[in-house]
């Protein structure tokens, strides 16, 4: 069986879109390029991750994937905010 978008050559992704509370996202296929809900067949919120995902319960952790998520500025956040 062929991707009928990889043959026409639409940009997506095979793998799993997941959204966790804080808007931090993150995808299933390790090689994704572009975290767009768009470029995603599926989307899924962090809760329905088999074996549950506990962000919303430790906010650190999220802090610590996605700083910026507990309002820390990222050097990233940096560069984009001087250019």
């Amino acid at each position: 069986m062929t991707c009928s978008s990889c043959e026409v050559g639409i940009d997506h992704c095979h793998g799993t879109l997941v959204e966790h509370v804080s808007g931090f996202v993150e995808c299933t296929d390790t090689d994704c390029v572009g975290f767009g809900a768009e470029r995603h067949s599926l989307v899924i919120d962090c809760e329905a991750v088999e074996g549950g995902c506990g962000c919303t319960a430790h906010p650190q952790l999220i802090a610590q994937a996605d700083p910026s998520a507990m309002g820390v500025e990222t050097p990233q956040d940096q560069l984009l905010r001087a250019s």
